[in-house]
């Protein structure tokens, strides 16, 4: 085994799922944050304090996250010659929606017969 597959053993079997778990565990903190903020009715001070510091915490953890992520794929890229951006595949769409016949080599105004596309 080369240090190359391992690495990359890693990052699929470790990284790549846990990553996008731990964001989502951070804006859900995030979230909780807010929703006691909302709920403090801006207060107790005490109440409005700890739930925007768990705000804070939680926007941090966010932008740690994504650039830590964001580092691994430029030190992929760079070292390893892998794609640095992970983005899914583009859905498909269909760019012939010809759906009439195949002969377009026809006049309109002399062959009364022609589709009219």
């Amino acid at each position: 085994m080369t240090l190359e597959s391992i690495i990359s053993k890693i990052i699929k079997g470790l990284l790549t799922p846990a990553v996008p778990l731990l964001i989502g565990v951070a804006v859900v903190i995030f979230l909780v944050g807010l929703v006691r903020y909302l709920q403090s009715g801006f207060g107790v001070s005490k109440t409005v304090s700890e739930a925007r510091d768990l705000m804070v915490w939680g926007i941090i953890a966010i932008a740690a996250m994504v650039s830590i992520w964001g580092l691994v794929a430029i030190v992929r890229g760079t070292f390893f010659g892998a794609n640095p951006v992970m983005t899914p595949p583009l859905p498909y769409k269909p760019t012939n929606f010809n759906t009439g016949p195949t002969n377009t080599n026809c006049d309109i105004e002399k062959d009364p017969n022609c589709p009219n596309y």
